[in-house]
């Protein structure tokens, strides 16, 4: 059975998104900047060939829902609780799981691609905040879900680490992918539109009076 991608992410609406760069670049841009990084991360994500679904957080009448089904994805609402829970009501499938963010898009699709197709219970992209941008884990793992889904240090720089050492602990085999980041804050902004895999509408919408 192959392999599927999900994507969390939220509703774009002022005050929700990309909150930390609001203050710095406004709330209109945020907004742009948050649907350009989750269209990117799609397109990204279909490239592979494998199914996507968007788990989506907020409501808008069912308009961003609308719109992401005619890029070619499922949509499904994201439950209430920690990341740990919204991840595993992502993921919670009988087949290989891949979940992304729409914070990181300079992530190379063929990496999930190795990912999908790798033989190993579990792979993990680290992000170099400490954190990772993408958990990869193998169809009905159960056990998985719960030992790297609960109690987990959510939005902190010890998760990859804490991630690790309870595979470890575990004694389950893991693949570390490559190491990528998020845009979170300006300095994160910055970085990106230097960076030449930066995406086009993103350029775009920074360089917008």
């Amino acid at each position: 059975m192959s392999a599927g991608i999900v994507v969390l992410t939220k509703v774009a609406a002022p005050g929700k998104v990309k909150t930390r760069l609001a203050a710095e670049i406004g709330t209109d841009k945020a907004l742009h900047l948050h649907t350009a990084m989750l269209d990117h991360t799609i397109s990204l994500a279909l490239s592979t060939g494998l199914d996507v679904t968007v788990s989506l957080a907020g409501s808008d009448n069912g308009a961003t829902a609308a719109r992401l089904i005619e890029l070619g994805v499922e949509v499904q609402q994201q439950p209430d609780g920690d990341l740990g829970h919204k991840l595993r009501h992502a993921m919670g499938h009988k087949r290989r799981m891949i979940a992304l963010g729409s914070d990181c898009v300079v992530f190379d699709p063929q990496w999930l691609v190795d990912a999908a197709e790798s033989p190993v219970p579990v792979a993990i992209g680290p992000s170099d905040d400490g954190g990772y941008w993408t958990i990869v884990i193998g169809g009905g793992r159960d056990d998985l879900m719960d030992a790297l889904l609960t109690d987990m240090p959510w939005s902190q720089p010890t998760l990859m680490r804490q991630t690790i050492t309870r595979l470890e602990h575990l004694g389950v085999d893991y693949t570390v992918l490559p190491e990528s980041y998020d845009v979170d804050q300006e300095s994160d902004l910055s970085r990106l539109l230097a960076d030449p895999r930066c995406p086009p509408r993103v350029l775009e919408i920074m360089r917008s009076a």
